[in-house]
């Protein structure tokens, strides 16, 4: 088996947080699992992702998968939280997938986004993964990232095409079919 793709590892301490116009971007703490249990929780939420609600303490192995990549690879993902009112609206970030498709994209760190339905409609997965992006160009090696999406979930498929993602190739995913998104890294 081929290790992660991993930049330079970080401390809890230097996750770094990110600002957009309505977003804080930032690691994930004991007190999100209430908010992003609900979210996961929710059958509708997972219609496009693994299809079956998450028990809380899987949602709590989430976090801890999370906050554990920034230590070993140098990335992971974020908790995105309000900057109106505080409230956890979704996750957004990179990790190294490590899925066994053809073809593989465990070369190069997997985006991924996730919006609680409360806030679907209102661009704030857009707006989390175009942080995510300029965020990667400016701080990882690598000369791209890559994206999967189940087929059918437009709402994402939009997503990644508004941030730089293209349709690479089709694979499967568990029982699912997927399309493999892939964005070269920005010049500049």
């Amino acid at each position: 088996m081929q290790s992660p793709p991993a930049a330079a590892p970080r401390e809890p301490s230097q996750i770094p947080v990110l600002e957009t116009r309505r977003l804080r971007l930032r690691p994930s703490r004991v007190t999100d699992l209430e908010p992003l249990a609900a979210m996961w929780g929710d059958p509708e939420h997972v219609r496009f992702i693994g299809k079956r609600p998450r028990p809380p303490a899987e949602v709590f192995a989430s976090l801890q998968r999370h906050i554990g990549a920034w230590y070993l690879v140098g990335y992971g993902f974020w908790v995105l939280e309000s900057l109106a009112d505080g409230c956890v609206v979704g996750e957004a970030g990179f990790l190294p997938g490590m899925r066994a498709m053809n073809p593989s994209v465990d070369d190069v760190p997997e985006a991924g986004w996730s919006i609680g339905k409360a806030h679907w409609g209102q661009g704030l997965a857009t707006e989390a993964l175009r942080a995510c992006v300029q965020w990667a160009d400016r701080e990882l090696p690598f000369s791209r990232t890559a994206c999967i999406i189940e087929h059918g979930h437009d709402a994402s498929i939009r997503v990644a095409s508004k941030c730089g993602y293209a349709k690479h190739a089709d694979s499967m995913l568990s029982e699912s079919p997927v399309g493999i998104y892939v964005r070269p890294r920005a010049q500049g």
